[in-house]
C-alpha cells in the first residue's frame, strides 16, 4: 500500500490531520490516489468497500489519501447501510456527509456503483463480503 504521486499537504489538510496527531509540517503529504494492492488502485470520489471495527463491511466515498507520522490514512464519508440482498449483493445505502479518518489498510476495494435516487447509492457487494454487510 502507497500513495500514489504524494504532494506536501495544504494548511488546510494539515490543520485537520494535526487534530489527531503531532506532527511537523514536512511530515504530511496527501494525494489523491493510493494503490491498495498490485493490482488495485483507490481515487478520490470512489465508492469503496471499508472494514469497520466490529468485523462487519461498510460503505463510503473516499475524499483525500494521506500520510502523517508515517501512517497511511484516508478521509471517508461513511454511509448508512438501508438494505441488502445477499442472494444479489446489491446494498443500498443512504449518503451522508459524515467523514471519517482511517487506515488506508481498512479500504477493502472500490465498489460499482449507481445513484438511485437523490441521497440514496446501490452497490454491488463482491461475493466473498455479502455476509458482513
Amino acid at each position: 500500500m502507497r500513495l500514489i504521486s504524494p504532494k506536501a499537504a495544504t494548511k488546510k489538510i494539515t490543520d485537520f490531520l494535526r487534530t489527531y496527531f503531532d506532527f511537523p509540517d514536512a511530515a504530511c503529504r496527501y494525494s489523491c490516489r493510493a494503490r491498495l494492492s498490485t493490482s488495485t488502485l483507490c481515487v478520490k470520489s470512489d465508492v469503496v468497500l471499508l472494514q469497520t471495527d466490529d468485523g462487519s463491511v461498510a460503505a463510503g466515498e473516499v475524499r483525500f489519501h494521506a500520510e502523517a507520522e508515517m501512517e497511511l490514512l484516508s478521509l471517508v464519508s461513511v454511509w448508512e447501510k438501508i438494505e441488502m440482498n445477499v442472494d444479489t449483493g446489491a446494498a443500498l445505502w443512504r449518503k451522508s456527509d459524515n467523514p471519517r479518518l482511517m487506515c488506508l489498510e481498512d479500504i477493502i476495494e472500490p465498489l460499482i456503483y449507481t445513484m438511485c435516487r437523490p441521497g440514496v447509492v446501490r452497490t454491488l457487494i463482491p461475493i466473498q463480503y455479502r455476509r458482513n454487510v
